[in-house]
């Protein structure tokens, strides 16, 4: 079958239509006007997985319908190609344009919320691509890792600041369902700025029953990991390193420690290799502390022996913890800066910020 690289452009507009749609529902229409496609089938899927169904193409047109139970990230999947959009209870048109690249043109039918949903979702996708393209291994050096990390905050502003103004414009609206997504999505993005006090007063506004839902729990257990692993809170833990040594983090109270999650197969975690052994030179300041989420034994064994990583490395998964889980790891690079009192100093600092640190 022929790769296909999507031009769509979906439209949720407003439908002459005879048949009456149910406000807690939604209809998807869906056209292939232009390249048919060989597939037969289209799968509907949602993040929440509260629904995964497949629904026949006839003469180039899909029609789905259904009932979800708060808005969600869901994709439309045919043959190759993946649709992503914020699923609501609506009534919805996409079309297919043309096969050439991506782009998006929301309109929903029936509330302004769904419409500053989708606003979200083009704005996200417009940064997201921005991120990757800056991020490029051949565009951006190693040594510019600071750079690197005002890149990886950039969607933070976006998602902060779009979620306040919307929960200004709908602060006496009693559906604010839609925006657990977008909170769901700060949890990933704002911890870089240690800022999950926002995200808390945001959660706090939310209904209920929004804050039972599937992104409601998500951001509840996010807050919940974040109060454990607080700046200013104590940590102390037990731990075998590679060669199999047992140490605690109390064993370095007369010096910092940094906890650098990483893994083997992380281009930006190795591009940053060359800046821990520069610090790690300052072992009477500093002790380095290198935490690996590798699946893959060997392969975690043998990347350490090839970059010549001589200080402490330990593997995620330890006799009685899983400190992936027990500091809410979502992604790499990523690291904690703990004070000679065992206490957590920063979270993400960069490395350029922590060798001025320490000059």
């Amino acid at each position: 079958m022929k790769k296909i690289t999507l031009l769509v452009i979906i439209t949720i507009s407003v439908l002459s239509c005879t048949k009456k749609i149910e406000k807690d529902s939604f209809e998807i229409i869906g056209e292939i006007i232009q390249d048919s496609i060989s597939a037969k089938q289209a799968v509907l899927v949602t993040e929440s997985q509260e629904i995964v169904d497949t629904f026949q193409i006839n003469s180039n047109k899909i029609l789905i319908s259904g009932k979800i139970s708060e808005p969600t990230r869901a994709a439309i999947i045919i043959g190759e190609e993946i649709i992503k959009f914020p699923l609501v209870n609506d009534k919805i048109e996409f079309k297919i344009i043309s096969y050439v690249d991506n782009k998006y043109d929301f309109k929903y039918k029936r509330s302004l919320i769904n419409e500053n949903l989708k606003t979200y979702f083009d704005q996200e996708a417009e940064e997201y691509i921005k991120k990757y393209k800056l991020l490029d291994e051949q565009k951006i050096k190693s040594k510019n890792d600071s750079v690197k990390y005002d890149i990886m905050i950039s969607l933070d502003s976006l998602a902060l600041t779009f979620v306040k103004e919307i929960f200004t414009e709908y602060e006496n609206s009693h559906d604010k369902s839609g925006l657990t997504i977008i909170i769901n999505d700060l949890k990933g993005l704002i911890g870089t700025r240690n800022q999950h006090k926002e995200i808390r007063e945001l959660y706090n506004l939310l209904s209920s029953s929004e804050k039972e839902g599937f992104y409601g729990n998500k951001i509840k257990t996010y807050l919940e990991q974040s109060d454990k692993i607080a700046l200013g809170q104590k940590i102390d833990f037990n731990f075998v390193d590679i060669n199999q040594e047992p140490h605690k983090i109390s064993d370095f109270k007369d010096k910092l420690i940094l906890l650098e999650f990483w893994a083997s197969w992380c281009g930006p975690c190795i591009s940053q290799i060359p800046s821990l052994k520069e610090i790690s030179e300052k072992r009477d300041k500093i002790q380095i502390i290198s935490v690996s989420i590798d699946e893959d034994i060997e392969k975690w064994k043998n990347k350490i022996t090839e970059l010549e990583m001589d200080w402490i490395n330990i593997h995620f998964k330890q006799d009685k913890q899983d400190l992936k889980q027990d500091f809410y790891i979502t992604g790499v690079p990523y690291n904690i800066l703990i004070s000679n009192e065992g206490e957590i100093l920063r979270k993400n600092i960069t490395m350029g910020q922590l060798k001025a640190l320490l000059n």
